[in-house]
C-alpha cells in the first residue's frame, strides 16, 4: 500500500507500517506485537483447499457420530468469510484505526480492497456447497446503539465489497449469512440489497429482536436471538426456555436457527445452555 521506501505512518504510540511485499498483496508490520508481521496471500492453492476440506469432513463426521438429538439431524457447517474490515481494526486497535480512517482514507481504502481481493481468491479456491452450504460473510460493524462507522461510509466503501463477496459465494451455490453484533437497523436495508440470505446473531440487547427483524425482512433466515450477555449468563433455565419459545413463535415457524447472540463463553451457566438446546430440539 505504501511503497517500501516510504516512511511508516506514525500514530501516537507504536509505528504501524502497511506496505506492499513481493510475496503478498499487503504486509502489515506491528512492532508492538513482538515485531511480527502478517501478509495476505497472493494465491490459495489446491493443497490449502484440500487440507481445509479434510478438516471439515472430520468435524462433520464427529458431529454426526455425536447425534445429540437422536434424530440423525444433519449438521450444517458454516464457514467464516470476512469482508476485511474487522481484521484491520483488530490489528491496529479501533482508536488508531479511527485516526487512520480520518487522516489516511486512501490508505484504508486500498488496504480494505487488498483484504477483499484476497478473500475472493480464497472463495474461488475453497467453495464446496456439499461441505459448507452456508458462508458467514462477516464484519463487526455495529455496537449496542448504532453502527460503529457512519452509514454513509459503509455504503460507499464496505457494502459494495459485501455484495461482491456474497455474489462470489452465490455463484458457487452457497448461501450467505451475514454476521455483525450490535444494532444493524440503520444499514440493514443496505445489507439486504447486497444479497444476504440470512442474519446473525440478532443481538436482542441491541434491539435486534427476532420478531422485529422477521416483520421487516420476512424472506431472511435468522440465527441467534437468545441473549448471552445477561440471560444465559445470569438467568434461570426457566427464563431461558421462555425466551427460546418466544423467539421461535416470533419467527413464525420458519427459517430460524435458534442460538446464542454470540459464542457460549465460560460465564454461561451450563444448565442454561442445556435448556436452550433442549428447547430447540423439543420443538
Amino acid at each position: 500500500l505504501i511503497p517500501g521506501t516510504a516512511p511508516p505512518i506514525v500514530i501516537q504510540r507504536p509505528v504501524l507500517l502497511v506496505g506492499r511485499h513481493p510475496e503478498c498483496d499487503v504486509r502489515l508490520d506491528l512492532p508492538q506485537i513482538s515485531r511480527r508481521h502478517c501478509c495476505l496471500a497472493l494465491a490459495y492453492d489446491r493443497a490449502y483447499a484440500d487440507a481445509l476440506h479434510r478438516r471439515i469432513e472430520g468435524w462433520l463426521a464427529l458431529f454426526a457420530q455425536a447425534d445429540p438429538t437422536g434424530r440423525n439431524d444433519p449438521t450444517v457447517f458454516v464457514l467464516e468469510s470476512g469482508v476485511g474490515l474487522t481484521e484491520m481494526y483488530w490489528q491496529t486497535d479501533i482508536q488508531d484505526f479511527s485516526y487512520l480512517l480520518a487522516d489516511e482514507p486512501d490508505l484504508i481504502e486500498e488496504w480494505l480492497d487488498a483484504r477483499h481481493r484476497a478473500e475472493l481468491r480464497r472463495v474461488a479456491a475453497i467453495a464446496n456447497p456439499r461441505l459448507f452450504p452456508v458462508a458467514l460473510t462477516y464484519d463487526d460493524i455495529a455496537y449496542k446503539n448504532a453502527p460503529i462507522f457512519s452509514p454513509a461510509w459503509l455504503r460507499a466503501h464496505w457494502v459494495p465489497r459485501l455484495k461482491a463477496l456474497n455474489d462470489a459465494w452465490h455463484e458457487r451455490d452457497t448461501y450467505c449469512l451475514v454476521h455483525s453484533d450490535g444494532n444493524l437497523f440503520p444499514v440493514l436495508d443496505d445489507l439486504v440489497a447486497a444479497g444476504i440470505d440470512g442474519l446473525n446473531p440478532l443481538e436482542v440487547l441491541a434491539g435486534m429482536s427476532v420478531g422485529e427483524v422477521r416483520r421487516r425482512y420476512p424472506k431472511l433466515f435468522l440465527t441467534g436471538g437468545i441473549d448471552v450477555s445477561q440471560l444465559l449468563s445470569f438467568g434461570t433455565p426457566d427464563e431461558v426456555r421462555a425466551a427460546c419459545r418466544r423467539a421461535i413463535a416470533e419467527a413464525n415457524g420458519r427459517g430460524y436457527f435458534l442460538g446464542s447472540t454470540t459464542e457460549l463463553h465460560w460465564d454461561v451457566k451450563l444448565e442454561n445452555a442445556v435448556a436452550m438446546f433442549e428447547t430447540a430440539w423439543g420443538v
